[in-house]
């Protein structure tokens, strides 16, 4: 029997409210507000899911504030640390990286399908598309690599099969029915255990691993990553042509800040910086410039001195 649900079938099971998580680490309170804000822009009435490691009152009051006042819903959920216990630490990733393996079993079955959105990103567009798009059967939709190099790479450090591209997790639309079926978390968990040695991106090799042939390519628009940005003349992941590329460079639907360095470091360099400080600011009501303002120039004296 085929379990996989359509778009339509997503509609048909009850509402058409787009329904949104986050995952957020103990100090991402303040970008995951960005990201729902930048959400909120283009679109009301969803019902977001926001899991946290450690609360933050203020952040919490804007972000529900902000939700609610556009017909919106907020649910916020502690994420209990100890089903982390053992999990290999994937350098800047933390654990936090994980949370999304778990959260699909821990929302209400009710729902059907599910947007994910990492906390690090600025949404340009209504995402009602991208909520609705066709899975084909599929447990989950996500964009492939930005390059057609670094998916190779990754593909083959994973030993996946031929022909396979690498998705990026940043953001992904998901079928929970065929989830909780297949008992993703479970499968991503048991190759951690025998295969520690071949995951480095955590739990997005771990995906990329159990959902190989279960990934629905979504229009690249939808998760803009910085790699694209540092090389755009790189052959993509998937068959695009120059006047494309330059599209999702100049009016890309989301902008992805993945990698180790952010928007909220003053030395940061991005063509789409500006619009996550316009954001950060109007939720702030006060001039800010950068996280990192006062520690910088200790991190740069303990380098001289180093």
């Amino acid at each position: 029997m085929n379990s996989g649900h359509s778009a339509d079938d997503v509609l048909a099971l009850g509402s058409d409210r787009v329904a949104v998580f986050l995952c957020l680490g103990g100090n991402y309170w303040p970008h995951g507000a960005v990201a729902v804000s930048s959400v909120s822009r283009f679109l009301s009435g969803i019902d977001v899911w926001i899991f946290f490691a450690t609360p933050n009152g203020r952040w919490q009051r804007k972000i529900r504030n902000l939700l609610e006042s556009s017909g919106s819903s907020v649910t916020f959920v502690p994420f209990d640390s100890d089903m982390l216990q053992g999990m290999k630490e994937c350098g800047y990733l933390g654990l936090s990286a994980y949370y999304r393996l778990f959260v699909p079993d821990l929302l209400p079955k009710r729902l059907r399908r599910i947007l994910y959105l990492d906390a690090d990103l600025i949404v340009r567009r209504s995402i009602r598309d991208l909520y609705m798009h066709a899975l084909g059967g599929c447990v989950i939709g996500a964009v492939s690599g930005p390059t057609s190099i670094a998916c190779q790479r990754d593909a083959a450090r994973l030993g996946l099969p031929e022909g396979r591209s690498y998705f990026n997790t940043g953001v992904l639309v998901i079928d929970l029915f065929r989830w909780r079926e297949m008992g993703v978390r479970e499968l991503c968990l048991e190759y951690l255990r025998l295969h520690p040695e071949k995951v480095v991106y955590a739990d997005q090799d771990l995906l990329n691993v159990t959902l190989h042939g279960l990934c629905a390519p979504l229009p690249p628009t939808w998760n803009v990553t910085v790699e694209l940005f540092r090389s755009p003349s790189s052959p993509m992941a998937q068959e695009h042509s120059v006047i494309d590329i330059s599209a999702l460079l100049s009016d890309p639907a989301i902008v992805h800040f993945n990698g180790q360095y952010k928007p909220w470091f003053l030395r940061y360099r991005h063509p789409f910086k500006a619009e996550y400080l316009a954001l950060r600011r109007d939720l702030q009501l006060r001039p800010y410039i950068s996280d990192d303002l006062f520690s910088l120039p200790l991190k740069l004296l303990r380098q001289v001195i180093s």
